[in-house]
């Protein structure tokens, strides 16, 4: 199962929110090369839902978030 998949867990999103979530993953692991079911993944996972949860919605914001977030490792 995909790493998006496991984050989402029983979180409730609209259709919509699901498939621009996914979208933003899939760009997001092509970007930093990592395959849909590895530890890297996982995380960008998490700080995809985490900055949507925080009131990011678009892509730009999104990926800014991401790409911060890497910076700082």
């Amino acid at each position: 199962m995909p790493s998006l998949d496991r984050r989402i867990g029983s979180g409730v999103f609209e259709p919509e929110q699901l498939t621009a979530l996914r979208q933003l993953f899939e760009e997001a692991c092509t970007l930093f090369g990592a395959s849909a079911d590895s530890a890297e993944a996982d995380d960008i996972a998490l700080k995809l839902l985490t900055a949507f949860k925080s009131g990011y919605v678009d892509k730009e914001t999104m990926f800014a978030a991401l790409l911060d977030s890497k910076d700082k490792q």
